[in-house]
């Protein structure tokens, strides 16, 4: 077999191999076809990029609103308290004690403190997704805190308006000296069952 002339020898035989001057005009068919290719490709990836930023600068703007109005919300003291029967759907604490965040855009989705703020910071924690199933969206979500009547049992701070409860007079116990100078026991003297 001969390659140099681009003629084969075979046991008695003698024949001539195409020219190769078709299998450049195939190829440059397939390579304009595969740069087109990759063109759409980095057109797609281009704006797929922008995307992307666009969506992460605007998630920014966002949670610094939600931020200040969250901020803004937890400055009403009598919405603080213990929520009983409430469950936080994000570590699954209960009853919720302090604030209770629940989004007014889901039918039923309630967090805690400590979630809520895990949400402003971009991530949203679910625990209970198996039985209360909600998006996992953070646009999707927008909280407000809430104190239902039913169970809800403000803290004594939120009692009084926000003031520093006042302390109590000690008890006077059954046998002490009664508080009226008499010099008796108070349980002879003053004492009402």
């Amino acid at each position: 077999v001969c390659f140099g002339s681009r003629e084969i020898w075979t046991a008695g035989s003698r024949s001539t191999m195409a020219p190769k001057a078709d299998a450049p005009k195939a190829g440059t068919e397939e390579d304009k076809a595969e740069a087109a290719k990759a063109a759409a490709r980095a057109e797609i990836e281009a704006k797929v990029k922008a995307a992307l930023e666009a969506r992460n600068a605007a998630a920014a703007e966002g949670g610094e609103a939600k931020k200040v109005a969250a901020k803004k919300q937890t400055n009403d003291p009598a919405r603080f308290g213990t929520h009983h029967g409430i469950t936080c759907d994000g570590c699954e604490v209960g009853p919720i004690i302090g604030y209770r965040w629940r989004c007014s855009m889901c039918k039923n989705h309630d967090l805690c403190e400590d979630c809520h703020n895990t949400f402003l910071d971009g991530k949203l924690n679910h625990g209970l997704q198996r039985k209360n199933p909600v998006s996992q969206r953070l646009e999707d979500h927008e909280f407000t805190t809430v104190a239902e009547p039913g169970s809800f049992a403000a803290m004594k701070m939120a009692e009084s308006g926000g003031a520093a409860t006042a302390p109590k007079e000690k008890k006077v116990k059954p046998n002490e000296p009664c508080p009226c100078n008499s010099g008796k026991k108070f349980k002879k003297c003053c004492f009402k069952p």
